[in-house]
């Protein structure tokens, strides 16, 4: 373990030891990440429609081939963490980010759907194992700061997701082949971050917690508080993919407005989301991980459910702006809890990622289904109610006040 220099550094105003050199720069390496991590992506997203245009694709084969992301990174996630447990993140970040840019070329050598799906799947597999070893180094750098920072991280990973659409957007206005586009995006991106990938620091652990602990498993099966935890990571999540592939689609159809404008849901959505994402470190400091997961499930709820009952687009843009704000800090604050306190948070961020991942995939395609029987406008109405559940639930599973080193304040 790596704890903080509290007998050499000066304190800061909050009374909170200031983090030496090597955790500044393992933040900085950290941040760069998860920002890279979230351009690379962004930066696919645009060639979607001009894979379908060149492979000839029915929406159908489009669909099937784009569950090769989802599936390998449900496959990768606790594989990801097993290699943070077993090796380091430090180590697991290495090896999981060059993979990441390396194989960002194959989606434009696939010449068919099945092997785009068999790419997006070997592609998903380095993109979940990097997102989930991130996360792990970003705790331990959270508990070298002994405050929250893991916000932070989460809304790079949003502003990188933006970049990386722009980036990808301009390449195929100017028609380059995709391979060539994204290839040119990894290797800018692997020659910025190369440097700076000695900076992450060991992971650390709580040492009450490892007392307790017999042997690192290399994959927590969520129970108990850790179940909870997945519980509500599902929910958030779910809600998220929700909002991001039906907010379009309820505006169009059951709000009338015109093509132009319904994506302005959505727009709204991940700008408020980031926007929280942003400020959301100074909130989970000053107030802690309970109250603030509490105030911002009823917001989340409280916005969609009100958006949905307004029955207008502009209330109902709203609603999805709010309920952007909501959801922004709670899977960041889910995840640094439920890795705080842990002997090996690898593992444990492992399991609750995949729970959220899991929510995240089912979400969308639960409310289509339900959209069947009691149409769109009752599916997503079901979305606030949930989030009153995963209140709840923070309320009797997340200690009253949690530090960023993972121990109940006074």
């Amino acid at each position: 373990m790596h704890p903080v220099d509290t007998t050499a550094a000066a304190l800061a105003p909050t009374g909170v030891a200031r983090p030496d050199r090597a955790a500044r720069r393992a933040r900085i390496a950290t941040l760069y990440t998860f920002g890279a991590n979230g351009a690379l992506y962004g930066a696919w997203v645009p060639w979607i429609p001009e894979i379908k245009a060149d492979l000839r694709l029915s929406a159908g084969v489009l669909g099937f081939a784009l569950l090769g992301v989802a599936i390998g990174s449900m496959v990768s996630l606790p594989l990801g963490g097993a290699a943070a447990v077993r090796f380091g993140s430090p180590r697991a970040i290495r090896a999981a980010f060059v993979a990441t840019c390396v194989l960002a070329v194959l989606p434009g050598l696939a010449s068919n759907g099945v092997t785009l799906f068999v790419v997006l799947f070997v592609w998903g597999l380095a993109v979940a194992a990097c997102d989930v070893t991130m996360n792990v180094q970003a705790v331990t750098v959270e508990r070298r700061y002994g405050r929250s920072v893991l916000s932070g991280f989460h809304a790079m990973l949003s502003l990188g997701a933006l970049v990386g659409a722009a980036l990808g957007s301009l390449g195929a206005a100017f028609s380059m082949p995709v391979s060539l586009h994204l290839g040119l995006v990894a290797a800018v991106l692997l020659a910025g971050w190369l440097p700076m990938s000695r900076w992450f620091v060991p992971d650390s652990v709580d040492e009450d917690a490892q007392a307790d602990a017999k042997a690192p498993p290399l994959f927590a099966r969520p129970s108990g508080r850790l179940l909870v935890f997945g519980a509500v990571g599902f929910i958030v999540l779910s809600s998220e993919g929700a909002v991001a592939d039906w907010s379009g689609v309820y505006l169009r159809e059951n709000l009338a407005v015109d093509v132009g404008a319904a994506s302005l849901g959505f727009v709204a959505f991940s700008g408020t989301m980031t926007i929280g994402r942003l400020l959301g470190d100074r909130v989970l400091t000053r107030f802690g991980s309970r109250r603030t997961l509490q105030w911002l499930c009823a917001l989340a709820a409280l916005g969609l459910g009100g958006g949905l009952l307004s029955g207008n687009p502009i209330g109902t843009v709203a609603g999805f702006a709010v309920l952007g704000l909501g959801l922004s800090c709670t899977f960041p604050a889910l995840v640094s809890t439920a890795g705080s306190g842990s002997a090996h948070p690898g593992a444990s961020i492992a399991a609750v990622t995949t729970c959220g991942y899991v929510g995240f995939l089912v979400g969308p395609p639960g409310i289509g289904a339900l959209t069947e029987l009691v149409g769109l406008r009752l599916s997503l109405g079901v979305l606030p109610v949930l989030l009153v559940v995963a209140l709840a639930l923070v309320a009797l599973s997340v200690p009253h006040r949690t530090t960023a080193r993972g121990r109940r304040a006074s």
